[in-house]
């Protein structure tokens, strides 16, 4: 399944997946979600790339478990941020508060 797939495929079954859903994935236009998940700004950061994200997804028929795989990948892209931004806040703290946190 592709990525477009995978987020109608979401959009049909959104009742049958437990995760919170990000609601760029319900209501933005096709193309400018599979934009956001394809966004490469914290790729670095994540624990799969988006290639990867996507391999994973290719094979998959399941239309609820490519859902399930397009919510890992979108909080897989929303732990990265977090990570990015607890990394900036830490390089501006002070360097006595950066001790304390370590």
């Amino acid at each position: 399944m592709n990525v477009a797939q995978a987020i109608l495929a979401l959009r049909e079954h959104s009742d049958k997946v437990q995760d919170p859903i990000a609601v760029f994935l319900l209501k933005d236009p096709i193309a400018e979600a599979v934009a956001a998940l394809r966004e490469t700004t914290q790729e670095d950061r994540q624990e799969r790339s988006n290639q990867e994200w996507e391999d994973l997804l290719a094979p998959v028929s399941d239309p609820v478990k490519a859902a399930n795989l397009l919510l890992d990948w979108q909080r897989d892209k929303w732990d990265a941020a977090v990570k990015e931004q607890q990394d900036a806040e830490e390089i501006g703290a002070p360097d006595s508060q950066r001790l304390s946190r370590g």
